[in-house]
Formats: C-alpha cells, sequence, structure tokens
C-alpha cells in the first residue's frame, strides 16, 4: 500500500497512542480499574473504527427487533451537544441539547426512553432508578470502549469496503483500538454487505474465534420506492456524515443528475449555511429537483423555517440484518439474558 509523507509523520504518534490504549485495557483485563455490571442486559453496539459504520441505524433496528419481546431503554453519549449531565430525550427537543443522532433514535422509536449521558455507568443507574417497570434491555449506543461498564453482549459494527482488519490506530489510521481487542466482542457484524455469502472468507481475516457470531446487514433507502420521485431529474444531496459514499453511490443509480453538499460530521448548521443550500439549489437549472438529507441532519435543518420551505426528502436508513443471523443474533441475546434474570 502506497503510504503518504503525512502518514509516515503521524505513525510515530500511532505507537505512542497504542502504548496508552494499551496500558489502558491492560488495567481492565487485570481487574485493577474496575468494571460494573448492572440488574438489566446491557447491550452495547459500536465499532472499533473512528465512525462511519453506522452505529444509529443499526440501534434503532435492533431497538425495533427487540421491543417485541423485552422492555427497552437506549443510552447514547450525545456526542456534541450543549446540555450537560443525564437527560431525557424528547422528540420535540432541540438537536444541540440533546445531539442529533439521540434525537433521531427518539424520533424513529416513538416511546421506547432514550437518554444521554457521558457518565454511561451514572446514565444506566439513572434509567434503573426512574423508570417504572425497569427495562429489561439497555442498549448502549458507541459503548465499546466505555469499559467501565461491562456488557453482557457487545455487537462490533464493521463496513464492507473498509473492515477493521485493514486498517491502524489512530492518527495514521481510524482505529479507536488495536485489532486484538476485538477478542472482547461477542459479534461483529459487517455491514453494508448485499451478499451475505462473502462472509465466509472474512472470519479469518476478522480475527475472530469461533465462538464470536459473524453476522451481515445491509442498507435499504425507503424513499427511494416512492413513486412520486420518479420524475425527479436532479437530486441535492445535502449530509454532514462522517460517511455517505454508499447513500451518494446508491442515489447516483436511480437519479440522472445528483449533487453533494457535504459539511464536517456531526456539523452545526448555521443560518449561512442555510442561504447556501438555498442558494446551491436555485442554481441547479432542473425544474424537476428535490434535495435529499440524512435523518440526523434533518432534525438539525428542520430548526430552520427556510429550509422546510424548500422541497426535501429525508434518506431514512432501514438496517436489513440477514434472516438467519438476525435469529442467531436474537437466540443468543435471549440466552445471555436469561442468564442475567
Amino acid at each position: 500500500m502506497k503510504r503518504s509523507i503525512i502518514w509516515f509523520m503521524l505513525y510515530p504518534f500511532t505507537l505512542v497512542y497504542g502504548l496508552i490504549v494499551w496500558i489502558r485495557n491492560s488495567l481492565f483485563d487485570l481487574g485493577i480499574l474496575p468494571q460494573r455490571t448492572f440488574k438489566a442486559f446491557i447491550l452495547v453496539v459500536g465499532n472499533l473504527s473512528a465512525g462511519g459504520t453506522g452505529k444509529t441505524p443499526h440501534v434503532i433496528a435492533l431497538a425495533q427487533i427487540l421491543r417485541k419481546d423485552y422492555s427497552l431503554a437506549i443510552l447514547s453519549r450525545g456526542y456534541k451537544r450543549k446540555s450537560k449531565g443525564f437527560r431525557w430525550i424528547q422528540a420535540d427537543d432541540h438537536p444541540e441539547l440533546s445531539g442529533d443522532e439521540p434525537l433521531e433514535i427518539k424520533i424513529r422509536l416513538g416511546n421506547i426512553p432514550v437518554a444521554t449521558c457521558k457518565n454511561r455507568r451514572k446514565g444506566i443507574d439513572t434509567i434503573l432508578r426512574d423508570l417504572h417497570p425497569k427495562p429489561e434491555i439497555i442498549i448502549m449506543d458507541d459503548g465499546f470502549q466505555h469499559r467501565y461498564v461491562k456488557p453482557d453482549y457487545s455487537l462490533v459494527l464493521t463496513k464492507n469496503g473498509s473492515l477493521y482488519s485493514d486498517d491502524i490506530l489512530l492518527p495514521a489510521g481510524r482505529l479507536r483500538e488495536p485489532i486484538r481487542a476485538i477478542k472482547r466482542a461477542h459479534a461483529v457484524c459487517v455491514s453494508d454487505l448485499d451478499n451475505s455469502t462473502e462472509l465466509h472468507s472474512l472470519r479469518k481475516k476478522l480475527q475472530l474465534s469461533d465462538d464470536q457470531d459473524l453476522l451481515s446487514s445491509r442498507i435499504e433507502y425507503s424513499f427511494l420506492s416512492d413513486q412520486n420521485n420518479h420524475s425527479i431529474s436532479h437530486i441535492l444531496l445535502v449530509t454532514s456524515l462522517a460517511s455517505s459514499e454508499s447513500l451518494l453511490s446508491k442515489l447516483k443509480t436511480c437519479y440522472p443528475k445528483v449533487s453533494h453538499l457535504r459539511f464536517s460530521d456531526h456539523h452545526k448548521y448555521t443560518s449561512n449555511d442555510i442561504q447556501k443550500i438555498i442558494t446551491t439549489f436555485n442554481s441547479i437549472s432542473d425544474s424537476q429537483k428535490l434535495i435529499i438529507t440524512s435523518g440526523k441532519d434533518l432534525v438539525k435543518l428542520n430548526q430552520f423555517d427556510q429550509f422546510r420551505a424548500l422541497p426535501y426528502r429525508c434518506a431514512e436508513i432501514e438496517v436489513i440484518f440477514n434472516k438467519e443471523d438476525a435469529q442467531v443474533l436474537l437466540k443468543n441475546i435471549h440466552s445471555y439474558a436469561e442468564q442475567n434474570k
């Protein structure tokens, strides 16, 4: 693989970072730093990479599956929110107070309680204290590195085309932990994988043991099936995602012309940004045009009256687990949950 000059400049910092992570994990493994267990089943959804694996839509998909058999609550850190401490999320919250991802989760899941708290132990304690009856399962979004909480089941996501096994630690790469940390996971799910038969060749590459489940999921966008979209000739995609390549690629296969206005991940939209979106949209000469944005972006963009006056649709992401994989996942979660009663 060809390495850039910047990569070589950053690599010494990667070695230092790797040493710090190794020391931290060793302290937990030796019991010097304590891990807590709770009187609820803690299901962690996380990754080894820094962003871009689709944790939020996978959390939503898991909650939709599990809510049929269990009472649930969801705990998120609420990245880049302005509020402090523990917060219950309401569907009409301002995204700056709730965080964009927890608000999207709450809007999508309705009556399932969603909370944010940077201190995950305090967050779980508060959920178990305040909710009656207590939830049987708490889904902890992006919690694989939060080792002060001992998960009952941890699902690590890795994206097809950018597997964690092909990467190295920050800052030269995108890994938050070394690849060997995957041994802590109960299961790994390869996301954005249309053909699940490819999984068989990945187990060794992903460095999984025989007792770790290897699952797959694919992404579908419900708005593409809308008959009203067939007359659209030009799409303006507006995103502030860590990775929007999959959505952009899908749109290009469905529409004659696609333009992309991209902002940084978790971007806080301003009035100037809205004006930029409006100007860009108005500069498109096609009469049959439409703005498409993500669910995470829409909760922020909807705060602006000027944006709501534009023709737009939400690229609502649906995660579909392979049927057999979903059954394996549910069976194992049920087994672990029964053991923890």
